[in-house]
């Protein structure tokens, strides 16, 4: 009999590509390779970092439907992976009831279907659908930098154990926000950094060591490791760069990493080195994202290289979100009627927020431009273009 573990093992080797149903992702992804253009894989790793409100829990609420929901019924197509999603709500923030009106919404498609050879879908067919899509998500909510790596290093033992889970591969590992306990991590690392240069020693200690974002990274990469899923981690936009990005008629911000350590592929001025268009990178038969499984004799857990963080993982893709555009309310509104419920729902339609988004990819000067709408029960993408 084969092991189970051997089998997700040659299925982490070789990845299968993911279409993300975002299509300037998916367009950006495919271009990068134009003899064989391919979606996301499996072991990427793609940050998406941003501003508060800028649109980066709505961009994870997208996967996450589209890693969970099936990818047909009875010949429509519904565009998902049928695969396990799991969730690290570090905010505390996440909806399930928002979660699953967008599943609904996907899945309405089913009831406008023109093929009249196909069986009519019922209420309880789309009920029965949905509440399979629900199963497959897993949210934990760690309280730390401390619990959150503790639960990402234990959670292979949860996919191989829990009853709802073990029979499904884990397709997305998605963390929201790596950033909510930065200013608590801050204060240990300066704690650190203050004892450790009181202390009688020749020998400095780096602060890295002290940094909780280290177990983080090796926790993460552990995951990739050993289940190999597409990972995605929203990122705060805190520090804006000194050279935006200049997109012909506005320039857009970027903004430099402070979690440390941890991935910065932008941070550094090799990409002013490239040429026009793209620099070709040595394929690598796994990801991408540098190794999913670790070398021979090396422990998943344990950091490995020279350099000075020590990284396990690179970014893939990198996403930057802005600031939402958001339709103005009409002027005839008052404040109270705007914040309660006393107006007629004849005089306020659903409010509707824009966002705009920048998809860049490490060793590539290729930069995709988008924008999607987000309404109360969907989120819509619009046209990519390429700058």
């Amino acid at each position: 009999m084969i092991h189970v573990s051997f089998l997700l093992l040659i299925d982490i080797m070789v990845p299968s590509p993911l279409g993300s149903s975002i299509p300037a992702l998916d367009d950006h992804v495919s271009s990068l390779n134009s003899q064989q253009p391919t979606p996301l894989r499996r072991g990427d790793v793609v940050e998406i970092q941003g501003p508060a409100a800028s649109g980066k829990s709505h961009l994870l609420y997208h996967l996450l439907t589209t890693c969970v929901l099936p990818v047909a019924h009875h010949s429509v197509c519904i565009g998902g992976w049928e695969c396990a999603a799991v969730l690290l709500d570090t905010d505390g923030k996440f909806n399930i009831k928002r979660f699953r009106r967008l599943l609904t919404s996907r899945l309405s498609k089913l009831r406008v279907t023109q093929d009249t050879a196909l069986p009519a879908v019922d209420d309880q067919t789309l009920e029965d659908i949905l509440g399979l899509c629900l199963s497959r998500l897993h949210v934990f909510r760690p309280s730390s930098s401390a619990q959150l790596a503790a639960t990402l290093v234990h959670l292979p033992d949860y996919h191989s154990t829990h009853p709802s889970l073990r029979s499904h591969e884990i397709g997305l590992l998605a963390i929201d926000s790596l950033s909510a306990f930065y200013w608590g991590d801050r204060f240990l690392v300066e704690q650190w950094r203050t004892t450790s240069g009181n202390a009688a020693s020749t020998t400095p200690i780096p602060t890295e060591l002290a940094s909780p974002m280290r177990h983080v990274v090796a926790a993460v990469q552990r995951v990739r490791a050993l289940r190999g899923p597409l990972t995605v981690l929203t990122n705060w936009g805190l520090n804006p760069s000194k050279r935006p990005a200049d997109l012909g008629e506005q320039a857009y911000p970027l903004y430099k990493q402070h979690l440390h350590p941890f991935p910065a592929p932008f941070d550094t001025t090799v990409a002013t080195a490239l040429p026009p268009r793209i620099r070709p990178v040595p394929a690598q038969p796994q990801t991408s994202a540098g190794p999913v499984c670790p070398t021979e004799g090396q422990d998943a857990f344990e950091p490995s290289g020279s350099s000075e963080t020590r990284q396990l993982f690179s970014i893939t893709h990198h996403i930057t979100l802005y600031p939402s555009l958001a339709e103005p309310y009409p002027a005839s509104l008052t404040l109270s009627e705007i914040k309660g419920d006393s107006h007629p729902s004849s005089v306020i339609a659903p409010h509707t927020v824009t966002h705009q988004g920048l998809v860049r990819t490490p060793a590539s000067v290729l930069a995709t431009r988008f924008a999607f709408r987000v309404t109360e029960d969907d989120i819509v993408f619009e046209p990519s273009a390429e700058v």
